[in-house]
């Protein structure tokens, strides 16, 4: 056995050579192998004892294979392609929607970032682009198209309070008779025909119950009264000599050229007429006859208007 004096000896005990020191290139070696652990010692001829390599580990079960790794950027591809044809749908169906008017809210993406500043709200007859921030392609621009005249805009949620309009009704036409005097003594009488001189028309509007006016002997004859100016009329009254009218009608007029019938009769028997009004303003009065009832012709005493 070798002592403790770290020298070595032979088989019959005598001091044998002593221990070679390691060369350079065997101090290399030992500092590129691994260490031996301290209980383990070099044995007598020098040799090293075997060192048992670590087992190499198994590749991990979830590392993903090159083609793993190839069909997950195709999918990520697809996901990204199909999100820009979902933003890109809404946005084209808003810009062709022939029903777009000023003031509904817009709400295509442009891109990733893009944010819209403000609501949109118009009135008719205004175009609206509102701003927007993106790193991509700004939305194009929709301006509705104006149908008329523009109208000022009421804020969001308000009712535009609606215009009344107070129609003040005119004062009624023609001058009022509260006395209720004769008009047609002051009037212009004009006939179709008269009988002659002694029977002209002004002698139906003269006051004096024996004269009077006497047509021309046919059915188709009329008497008109002018009053000069337009009254508010309550009454007519027509006093008829023997030969009266038997289908005759009366008119009044504010113009003398269109005519409202007030009163007409197919059964006429002469006398006293009256002939009631409402206030109807007018400035003309006409008697028109139809059928005699007799071989002469129309004959009327007097004609009052008021």
């Amino acid at each position: 056995m070798g002592g403790s004096d770290g020298v070595g000896r032979g088989d019959d005990g005598q001091p044998g050579e002593e221990q070679r020191k390691p060369s350079r290139a065997d101090s290399l070696r030992l500092t590129r192998m691994p260490q031996i652990p301290h209980q383990q010692r070099i044995t007598r001829t020098g040799a090293f004892p075997a060192i048992t390599p670590p087992a190499a580990e198994p590749p991990a079960a979830d590392s993903p294979a090159p083609e793993v790794r190839r069909s997950g950027r195709r999918r990520w591809g697809l996901l990204a392609a199909g999100g820009a044809v979902l933003v890109a749908i809404p946005a084209g169906l808003i810009a062709a929607d022939p029903l777009f008017r000023p003031g509904q809210a817009v709400g295509a993406t442009a891109s990733a970032g893009a944010t819209a500043s403000g609501p949109v709200t118009g009135s008719i007859g205004q175009s609206w682009s509102p701003s927007v921030s993106a790193s991509g392609p700004a939305p194009s621009v929709i301006s509705a198209p104006s149908p008329g005249p523009s109208a000022s805009a009421s804020p969001a949620g308000t009712a535009s309070p609606t215009a009344v309009r107070t129609t003040i009704a005119p004062p009624p036409a023609g001058k009022a008779n509260p006395s209720g005097a004769n008009l047609a003594l002051a009037a212009v009488a004009t006939a179709s025909d008269f009988e002659d001189e002694r029977w002209a028309p002004r002698n139906a509007v003269d006051g004096d119950a024996d004269s009077r006016w006497s047509s021309g002997f046919t059915d188709r004859q009329w008497l008109k009264l002018d009053l000069r100016e337009s009254w508010r009329l309550s009454e007519i009254v027509l006093r008829w000599e023997r030969a009266h009218a038997v289908a005759y009608r009366v008119e009044t007029s504010v113009d003398g050229e269109d005519w409202k019938r007030v009163y007409s009769t197919r059964t006429g028997t002469g006398g006293t007429v009256r002939i009631g009004l409402s206030g109807d303003a007018a400035r003309y009065v006409r008697m028109t006859g139809i059928k005699r009832s007799n071989i002469y012709g129309y004959s009327l005493y007097e004609v009052e208007v008021r």
